[in-house]
């Protein structure tokens, strides 16, 4: 069974006129340094924020990042994991915003990686929450970021 699949992509009026949703989307990083591993009291983190009525979610991005720096012990584990997420598309709209946030921020002197603009551009697309231990990367004003604790 693969992941949960993202609800149908909302128009971009809709987008504009509905409430943040307490969704999360996770961020960058999650596997050897973070809650995958349960350093940090990351996972005790993610579990806090799904009692809180929050649906973890990701896209393809975090997927790829996770399997790149995945240690062999925690493949059955992360996969568990993993699975269990809402996943996000990545569609032509998100697409176009992540390389329109790089190209904008890279003209103000701002260097972002193309996968951390695709990972912003696809909360702020479907207007989640990005949960991350990187709020640096994510400068975005207009996006609303959860820090995890250190």
């Amino acid at each position: 069974m693969g992941p949960k699949t993202a609800p149908r992509e909302p128009t971009a009026l809709q987008e504009r006129n509905r409430p943040l949703r307490w969704q999360r989307i996770c961020s960058t990083r999650l596997s050897s340094s973070t809650p995958l591993n349960g350093k940090r009291n990351r996972n005790r983190s993610l579990i806090g924020l799904a009692e809180q009525g929050g649906t973890l979610a990701c896209c393809p991005i975090n997927v790829a990042e996770v399997y790149a720096g995945l240690r062999p012990k925690e493949e059955q584990k992360t996969a568990t994991l993993l699975h269990s997420l809402q996943l996000y598309p990545i569609t032509f709209p998100v697409a176009e915003l992540a390389g329109r946030l790089k190209r904008d921020y890279g003209q103000r002197g701002k260097t972002l990686s193309i996968p951390d603009t695709v990972i912003a551009a696809v909360a702020l697309h479907y207007q989640l929450t990005l949960v991350t231990d990187n709020a640096g990367d994510f400068p975005m004003p207009e996006l609303s970021v959860h820090s995890l604790p250190d």
